[in-house]
């Protein structure tokens, strides 16, 4: 079988895999301007009772032309620009100008120091589009034995195992019963609305898109779906 090397993420691939601001909806990406501009005011020492219509030009600013970064880059910007790590003299004032120049600096920062890893990513993955119909059974067999070790060592599943589910779901082996699908559906969803609510008294940020994101859970829209399929394998693997 071919052997796949893996690569660990460097930190900036990891920082942009993250919900980009695009990502969310209006509201919550509007709080997560307010709150990003608010810390890089506390971080470069500005008042924020000092050009505050700077401040509010510069939350929009942020929220209607930096969708295509996640909150932990814009954060990381700043945090190489307040360093020195960029060629720009450093200000102790915010507001949009500023805001374009450290981001267009990060961007290509971020272009040169991602070029290797992006071209290893490329060469790992046209190297498992040649693997042979009996390595992807072989890896797949792999997983299916992982997770099973897993539930009977833990009683439950604590890794990704969609694709586990996926596999033995196209060859029959799991229940296709309406009954029993209705049942694990209605406890993903409980289940989702906990960790959601827990992530809620954690985080402000979680806080502000409890709501949005119970919606979401009801409609079966965020994890109810990887969690049903969890739960059906966990009572799989426990017969």
């Amino acid at each position: 079988m071919n052997e796949l090397v893996k690569y660990n993420k460097p930190l900036l691939a990891v920082l942009e895999s993250h919900t980009k601001l695009r990502d969310y909806t209006d509201e919550e990406r509007l709080t997560i301007s307010k709150l990003l501009v608010q810390d890089l005011l506390n971080d470069l020492g500005v008042s924020k009772n000092s050009d505050v219509e700077h401040h509010i030009r510069t939350i929009k600013h942020v929220s209607e032309t930096l969708g295509n970064y996640t909150k932990e880059e814009i954060k990381k910007a700043f945090q190489m620009f307040i360093s020195r790590e960029f060629n720009i003299d450093v200000y102790q004032q915010l507001n949009s100008v500023v805001v374009g120049r450290v981001m267009r600096e990060f961007e290509m920062f971020k272009k040169q120091n991602l070029q290797e890893y992006r071209r290893k990513q490329s060469e790992l993955k046209n190297q498992s589009k040649q693997m042979t119909d009996e390595d992807k059974e072989m890896i797949m067999i792999e997983a299916i034995d992982r997770i099973k070790k897993e539930v009977q060592q833990n009683g439950y599943i604590d890794s990704v195992c969609t694709h586990v589910y996926d596999h033995l779901d196209s060859k029959g082996l799991l229940p296709t019963d309406k009954e029993s699908k209705m049942v694990v559906w209605e406890k993903a969803k409980l289940i989702a609305k906990r960790e959601a609510m827990e992530k809620a008294t954690q985080s402000y940020e979680e806080h502000t898109k409890l709501k949005t994101v119970l919606e979401k859970i009801e409609k079966g829209q965020i994890n109810v779906v990887s969690i049903s399929k969890r739960l059906v394998l966990e009572e799989y693997f426990k017969k």
